[in-house]
């Protein structure tokens, strides 16, 4: 992709073990992107993050306008391996509404509260995160659950809409 973007992952937790050690090697990802509007404000955030992230991979914390920015001035079309994580998909719905080209989103894990549906094992979804699916979804993007590369990939859309019904 000429943007350098990889993969997109939601995680409420942005970076842990999973995306640190399993996907990031996956994908052979060369920057960690993560956009989150008060992280990108918090240093010790930052700090925690850039800990957690791999050693010989580069990392940006960024709020979603200088994300878009970035993205949109091509800032990773030299060649890197970007993987985005944002704890929500509003975030990739803001950037798809920017312009920017998003193939595929994975839902990796959003953690169930009150104001939230149960859609698969690792994720629920709140209204505003559901709109957000269904805009990214009519322009093309696909869905799709996978917490771990080793996961089967599954329509997340489709799940979504079972537990629609369910409820």
């Amino acid at each position: 992709m000429e943007n350098g973007i990889i993969h997109c992952r939601v995680d409420d937790r942005l970076i842990h073990g999973i995306v640190a050690g399993l996907w990031t090697n996956f994908l052979k990802a060369t920057r960690l992107m993560v956009i989150d509007d008060k992280a990108s404000q918090d240093q010790m955030v930052r700090d925690s993050l850039r800990m957690a992230a791999p050693a010989a991979v580069a990392l940006s914390v960024l709020n979603t306008d200088k994300a878009i920015a970035n993205i949109k001035n091509g800032n990773y079309a030299d060649g890197q391996r970007v993987f985005v994580i944002a704890k929500s998909p509003v975030i990739y719905a803001k950037l798809a509404e920017a312009g920017i080209e998003i193939p595929d989103v994975h839902m990796g894990n959003i953690t169930y509260t009150e104001d939230r549906i149960k859609v698969a094992k690792t994720v629920s979804c709140n209204a505003e995160e559901i709109e957000a699916l269904e805009k990214l979804a009519a322009k093309g993007t696909k869905i799709i659950s996978r917490l771990m590369p080793s996961d089967s990939p599954e329509d997340f859309m489709e799940m979504l809409h079972k537990a629609q019904k369910a409820e």
